[in-house]
């Protein structure tokens, strides 16, 4: 990094913001990684190009978009924290390989290019297209996974077989309506839950953790429970509703879908929301049928 952090508007305040991050990354070391702030802001009333009191993030984000769509960094990441922390690496930085040359598809980055002239326009498209855009990441996710800190891991006891800083318990309950509800029977890959009458949202939450952790793959997804069934029963017994992984309702805290042969799975990525359920007036049973990873960090539950 440079000798001392700095604002890049103290270091180049005669450049425009997408040219002053091409000139902070010249001041980089080739190992070195830029840190770049409000690269995710929440909603079009604090992305104004002209100061305003309060929260306020000016155009930052498009600036970091245009630059990481420009290719002058060999990799980069946007954590999903504050109002988003982007992570530029430089050509010789220990970047992960999943965000090694990460790009948008280029006709999310002509799109992007097409409303470059409208504030408002570009701030819908950026919206929509946030997550692609950026490489957004959960703090979680870039914590298990970043170089750095899984070297400063690989050096405690705390990744040894049977340390107390991990466990084979993936702590897997739902959310139904916001309330905790742990699960009443367990059985090799199945999981039963009782339902509340009337619930109407559910999430199937669970520690996670990155196969990169485990065994030093390239899978650098953050991983918790691998769904194969969602099955809503009576309380006798009586089926009444039934979720495959390939369900077009699931949008949340989901992977895509995966298959071998006749096999289909998703994995959840620790926080998965369920396709909406149909309204029951009585209790009901949900099973959910799936394995779980050989362990997970206790610390990050």
């Amino acid at each position: 990094m440079p000798h001392c952090a700095k604002e890049t508007s103290e270091i180049f305040p005669f450049l425009p913001n997408s040219d002053r991050l091409l000139g902070a990354i010249c001041l980089l070391a080739p190992h070195g990684v830029m840190v770049v702030h409000d690269c995710n802001p929440t909603d079009a009333g604090i992305v104004q190009p002209q100061f305003q009191e309060g929260s306020w993030c000016g155009v930052t984000y498009q600036a970091y978009v245009d630059f990481v769509l420009g290719g002058r960094a060999a990799g980069h990441c946007t954590v999903d924290a504050d109002y988003g922390c982007g992570v530029v690496y430089n050509a010789q930085s220990a970047s992960p390989a999943a965000w090694r040359g990460a790009r948008a598809p280029d006709r999310v980055a002509l799109d992007w290019a097409a409303v470059s002239d409208d504030d408002e326009a570009r701030f819908a498209f950026f919206d929509q297209h946030r997550t692609v855009l950026l490489n957004l990441v959960t703090p979680a996710h870039f914590q298990a996974v970043h170089p750095l800190c899984r070297s400063h891991r690989a050096a405690t006891p705390a990744t040894v077989e049977g340390s107390n800083a991990f466990t084979v318990e993936a702590d897997l309950h739902l959310l139904a309506d916001g309330m905790r509800i742990a699960p009443f029977a367990a059985e090799p890959q199945a999981w039963k839950f009782h339902l509340p009458a009337g619930t109407r949202s559910v999430r199937v939450v669970s520690r996670a953790i990155t196969p990169a952790m485990l065994n030093d793959a390239n899978d650098s997804r953050m991983l918790g429970i691998c769904l194969h069934a969602i099955e809503i029963n009576s309380t006798t017994g009586e089926h009444l509703h039934r979720i495959a992984p390939e369900d077009p309702g699931f949008r949340e805290g989901i992977h895509p879908v995966e298959r071998a042969g006749q096999q289909v799975w998703r994995w959840t990525s620790g926080s998965a929301l369920l396709p909406a359920l149909p309204t029951q007036s009585v209790p009901t049973v949900l099973t959910l049928r799936g394995r779980q990873l050989p362990r997970y960090p206790v610390t990050e539950s």
